[in-house]
């Protein structure tokens, strides 16, 4: 009998016994790829989360490891052997972050899933998270709920990235409907509903360029899904000292502004005059760029300026502690 089995049957044993009728499954997803120590700050994170007393919530959660090797298995095995709630342990062999979000997608819809939450290897959630998020979907109907990220550095960042505000995203209040722009498979909650049927809902074409991520939220928003924020729904995020340097920056605003306007103009087969509009800076359900957007354009400028300044001078301020944040994908790589 595969772990999977044994760990739906050792569910499903525990809820009967609860007495408690089950109203949502949810399958939380730690992608990973070689990053043994945030795994199993993550992993730990996951195993804190608070869940309601009666029962009314089931949780579990599954490992999705990229690497063939399976370098996250010790990791995971360890964990397991004294585990508050079901986990779990699969290698997707074939390299690519859509296939492992794919992979992830199968297991949990196999396991009847109603929500698939993901959290980075690189992230803790709250203790609240998951309450907090539950709370927001309840009220709003929504069927994406993005929560917000805290970032904590390993070493203090320049006077000039703290000056710019790269690592400070725009903050929503809880319940707002926002872009798809602004969603990411981090510290997220989606709806099983609005998942393709009998399909891929990541575009696995996007494995070398990156964005399968907001490709798929634009999808959904494209057909109608309702995506919401929950700005009390925090994931911590560690942010390794390589990415506090404008060469990071530089890579990765590019590589997001060419993703984007990849959807834009050439995903759907939109016609000349759309393609215009959105060269002209509208989105793709024909709102004009939105006041986060907005300050994208700003924060490129920033950036170039920023590279000027001298890199060695010092950040006291910040130390190693976390800046007051919101949720936009400039702190991370979402894709490998």
């Amino acid at each position: 009998m595969s772990r999977l089995s044994r760990l739906r049957n050792n569910s499903t044993a525990r809820l009967a016994r609860s007495g408690t009728p089950i109203r949502l499954n949810v399958v939380l997803i730690v992608l990973t790829f070689q990053r043994p120590t945030g795994l199993r700050r993550a992993v730990d994170a996951i195993g804190r989360l608070e869940t309601p007393s009666d029962g009314s919530v089931s949780l579990e959660a599954v490992v999705v490891d990229n690497d063939v090797a399976g370098s996250a298995r010790a990791v995971v095995e360890v964990a397991a052997a004294d585990f508050p709630i079901p986990l779990g342990y699969v290698i997707e062999s074939v390299r690519g972050i859509p296939q492992a979000r794919n992979r992830a997608v199968a297991i949990a819809t196999e396991r009847g899933a109603d929500l698939i939450g993901f959290i980075d290897d690189d992230e803790e959630p709250q203790p609240d998270w998951l309450a907090r998020m539950l709370e927001v979907r309840e009220r709003t109907g929504a069927d994406v709920v993005a929560g917000r990220y805290q970032p904590v550095f390993e070493r203090p960042p320049p006077r000039w990235m703290v000056d710019g505000r790269f690592f400070e995203p725009v903050r929503y209040r809880s319940g707002d409907i926002i872009s798809w722009t602004h969603a990411r498979t981090s510290g997220v909650l989606i709806s099983t509903t609005k998942l393709p049927a009998g399909g891929q809902p990541f575009d696995e074409r996007l494995q070398l360029t990156g964005g399968s991520d907001t490709d798929f939220f634009r999808r959904i928003q494209r057909d109608g899904g309702k995506i919401v924020w929950c700005d009390e729904g925090v994931v911590i995020e560690h942010v390794p000292e390589s990415r506090s340097s404008w060469r990071w920056l530089v890579k990765r605003k590019y590589r997001v502004g060419n993703n984007q306007s990849l959807f834009l103009l050439y995903f759907d087969n939109p016609s000349t005059i759309r393609k215009l509009k959105r060269l002209g800076g509208w989105d793709g359900a024909g709102d004009h760029r939105s006041r986060p957007d907005a300050r994208r354009h700003r924060e490129g400028t920033e950036l170039v300026r920023g590279a000027r300044r001298p890199l060695r001078e010092p950040a006291e301020s910040w130390g190693s502690s976390a800046c007051s944040t919101g949720s936009t994908s400039t702190s991370k790589v979402n894709e490998r």
